[in-house]
């Protein structure tokens, strides 16, 4: 009787082995196994943890996934905010030309040029306006005598071409512009006589202007006759 108690009792813990077995082989098939009523898992191929570390483990790499998401935005809107920077002022640009370039535009299509207009304190600043709406600038122009690119010399191969040419600063002394900073009078009188005055110098400045350029029309006239011969 007591052999077939211990028989019966090694039958059970044998089923109760491989019942402990089987769990336990099933748990590491898919990588974790959770002690029963211990709160303890084990991962395959690791030492056992506890249910805490694990959870912390799960917050520390979610949290590091989205610092990495968050540093991403940021990179991409400071990116957008770059492009939107750029693009304005690429898209505002004025195209420019140097002086040779323009004289060979004057010698194939003259009449597609509208107008020449010269500004600056010693009209150093050119601005061209085409009969289609185009504007462009002309870059390299030099305060000089006998440098071709002066914007003497520019207004009088203008004239030769049969090109208008407009110097904004003479029209805005002759409006009562006088400068950028306005000067305020308290004498009417002594406001009117600074403004004659300033359009008395753009004026002699344009007469000189004029006589230069008639000097340099005749220079190259002559030029061409020399070529000619």
């Amino acid at each position: 009787m007591r052999s077939l108690t211990v028989l019966l009792a090694a039958g059970v813990f044998s089923v109760q082995n491989a019942v402990f077995t089987h769990g336990f082989s099933a748990a590491i098939s898919h990588k974790t196994l959770r002690l029963p009523s211990t709160g303890i898992f084990m991962s395959h191929g690791e030492s056992v943890l506890s249910e805490s570390s694990v959870q912390s483990r799960e917050s520390s790499g979610g949290s590091r996934i989205m610092g990495l998401q968050r540093r991403a935005f940021f990179v991409s809107a400071a990116a957008s905010l770059a492009l939107m920077g750029v693009a304005p002022k690429s898209a505002l640009a004025v195209p420019a030309v140097k002086v040779e370039e323009f004289e060979i535009l004057l010698k194939d299509s003259a009449k597609s040029v509208l107008v020449v207009e010269f500004s600056g304190p010693k009209s150093e600043l050119a601005t061209v306006k085409l009969v289609d709406g185009t504007t462009f600038t002309i870059t390299d122009l030099v305060e000089s005598s006998t440098d071709p690119r002066s914007p003497l010399k520019l207004v009088a191969t203008c004239r030769l071409y049969k090109v208008p040419t407009k110097f904004v600063g003479l029209e805005m002394a002759l409006k009562g512009v006088t400068s950028k900073k306005r000067k305020v009078y308290m004498n009417a009188r002594v406001a009117e006589a600074a403004v004659k005055e300033q359009a008395k110098k753009e004026r002699m400045a344009q007469d000189e202007n004029e006589r230069l350029g008639k000097i340099y029309e005749m220079e190259l006239a002559e030029d061409k006759m020399k070529g000619g011969n």
